[in-house]
């Protein structure tokens, strides 16, 4: 018995020497999960990792915000104007005693030419964008807006009242197809930003509506053309695009942009 027991410990003893030695136990998915002990953050650390309590408490400015984004809702105002102009106009010239005389074929084509140009506008408009700038492209949308008006209030018969529409057509490609509110507004507040544009369309249509209870339409597009003049002068105090600036390699002014859009 001795002997068989000293055979089997001088066995064990050479395979040690001669098997490789074992791997390290294989550490698993749950281990790598952080502990529920709470975690103590040195002073060192602090100064480089803020807490959630001081980044939560450093939101972003909202009125800068909503003034740097007048513009936009005033020619979205713009937009809702145009859109329920059509609806005062063909009744009005309908009458018998109305400023001159259209067919029905001609108040279909009052109608639908603002979408005339709109294709093509709506494809250029990315690219101008992105080589002008959105806010300079946005001040170039005011132009057809106010000639559009004037054009109609002083229209004399109905191909006067084509080209205005033709001309609120470029106005409306460009401004359904802006970046700039995106581009300005921080992202939790962009959905609400975004939100007001449809309301504020909505509100000229029913702008438009009331006023064509008690005035005329060519008197509705005597004034009308304020809006996007104010706008136009609101777009020369309103800053541009930080995106824009950052893509042109203009780091110190898109810093200054948005320091003053969210503050420090």
């Amino acid at each position: 018995m001795d002997i068989i027991k000293s055979t089997v410990f001088f066995t064990k003893k050479n395979l040690k020497s001669i098997l490789p030695p074992q791997r390290k136990k294989k550490i698993s998915q749950c281990q790598l999960l952080p502990s529920k002990q709470p975690i103590y953050i040195t002073p060192e650390i602090k100064t480089t990792w803020p807490a959630v309590d001081e980044v939560d408490s450093t939101t972003p400015k909202k009125y800068t915000q909503v003034l740097s984004l007048l513009p936009v809702y005033l020619l979205q105002l713009c937009y809702g104007m145009n859109t329920g102009f059509p609806a005062i106009l063909n009744p009005q010239l309908g009458e018998p005693c109305s400023e001159f005389q259209i067919s029905e074929d001609q108040e279909s084509w009052i109608v639908s030419l603002d979408n005339l140009l709109t294709p093509i506008i709506c494809i250029s408009s990315g690219f101008l964008q992105h080589k002008l700038g959105p806010l300079k492209v946005l001040m170039f949308s005011c132009l057809p807006y106010t000639l559009g008006w004037i054009t109609a209030a002083a229209a004399r018969n109905v191909y006067h009242l084509y080209i205005s529409r033709i001309l609120v057509g470029i106005s409306h490609a460009i401004l359904s197809t802006t970046v700039y509110t995106v581009e300005m507004s921080s992202r939790n507040m962009r959905g609400t930003f975004s939100m007001l544009e449809s309301v504020l369309r909505c509100t000229g249509c029913l702008l438009v509506y009331s006023l064509g209870l008690y005035f005329r339409w060519w008197q509705i597009a005597c004034f009308a053309p304020f809006v996007p003049v104010l706008a136009f002068f609101c777009c020369l105090y309103s800053p541009e695009s930080p995106v824009f600036l950052v893509s042109r390699g203009r780091l110190k002014e898109a810093e200054q942009k948005v320091r003053k859009l969210y503050g420090d």
